[in-house]
């Protein structure tokens, strides 16, 4: 267990100090593909909540897709 924490420790250490903890930092503010390009969000009206955004795809082939966004 202590080997495995040490390890833990030193991977996210080496991913600072290599200057890759920049490139890996979460934002919204990339130039993402297209089909991940929406973000769903929540909106609140006291006890009724509402999700906008939802992806769907429907897959023709691995490669091949259709996206589409739905609210629930």
């Amino acid at each position: 267990m202590l080997v495995l924490a040490a390890f833990s420790w030193t991977g996210c250490k080496r991913l600072h100090v290599n200057g890759l903890g920049d490139q890996l930092a979460p934002s919204n503010d990339r130039d993402w593909k297209p089909e991940v390009a929406t973000v769903p969000f929540a909106e609140v009206d006291g006890r009724q909540y509402t999700l906008r955004n939802i992806r769907n795809c429907n897959y023709v082939t691995a490669e091949d897709f259709v996206v589409d966004y739905y609210d629930r």
